[in-house]
């Protein structure tokens, strides 16, 4: 089948603009912005972008219609790949912020009557009445070693059928 390049010339001035608009958006690696990519996305994006693709082969050039398959099918793939980052390193505390921050809530939560605990990390702490009381009483380090004892008692094992020993 032969390709009529006659057919080429009814293109008219707005269809041959845009013809040449979505070769240069095929041809060069342009970026579908971060704001807009949800709306290219979503359902009703979808049904605009088939939508314009009907209308295209309704009542334009059908070489324009065929070229905007391409186009439409690289604007989701493109759109696809956009990731809306955010930078999180603006919104960071620096390391005095956060020690500021946490001396602050310590102070807070501290009783009047008492004096409030040092957070800076390394720093000797007095020791609270919750720690002296597990000191004293929690078994770790504090109990007897194990001692196996000997016995006299051997417990009795009546139905040994289809055991094997190890």
């Amino acid at each position: 089948m032969k390709m009529n390049f006659k057919s080429l010339k009814n293109i008219t001035l707005p269809e041959s603009l845009v013809l040449v608009v979505f070769v240069l958006y095929l041809i060069f690696p342009i970026n579908t912005p971060s704001s807009i990519s949800p709306y290219v996305e979503s359902p009703i994006g979808l049904l605009i972008i088939f939508a314009i693709t009907v209308s295209l082969f309704v009542y334009s050039h059908p070489v324009l219609a065929v070229l905007y398959l391409f186009v439409a099918y690289t604007l989701l793939r493109r759109s696809a790949t956009v990731k809306n980052n955010v930078n999180f390193v603006q919104y960071t505390k620096t390391t005095k912020q956060n020690q500021n921050d946490a001396a602050k809530q310590v102070v807070d939560a501290t009783p009047p009557t008492e004096e409030p605990r040092n957070v800076n990390p390394g720093s000797s702490q007095p020791v609270t009445l919750e720690e002296e009381i597990v000191l004293e009483k929690a078994p770790i380090g504090v109990s007897d070693k194990i001692a196996f004892i000997q016995s006299s008692y051997k417990p009795v094992a009546t139905n040994t059928n289809g055991v094997s020993f190890l």
